[in-house]
């Protein structure tokens, strides 16, 4: 499964907003967006924080 599809499932069986993962990475929610739908390309330091995000290692905590 490639990461895209990964971390779709993972925000969507979550509840975790895309916002939330942009701010990790350091891009902006419509840079996620295009990277999501594999128009936009991230470096790969970007990538090992979704890697991460996306198994569990990453800590999400929602401010309400």
């Amino acid at each position: 499964m490639d990461l895209q599809l990964r971390a779709k499932e993972y925000l969507k069986r979550y509840g975790i907003k895309k916002k939330y993962l942009a701010s990790l990475v350091g891009i902006y929610p419509s840079q996620l967006s295009q990277w999501l739908s594999g128009d936009y390309d991230l470096n790969t330091n970007q990538i090992k924080i979704i890697e991460d995000f996306c198994n569990g290692k990453s800590q999400y905590t929602e401010l309400n």
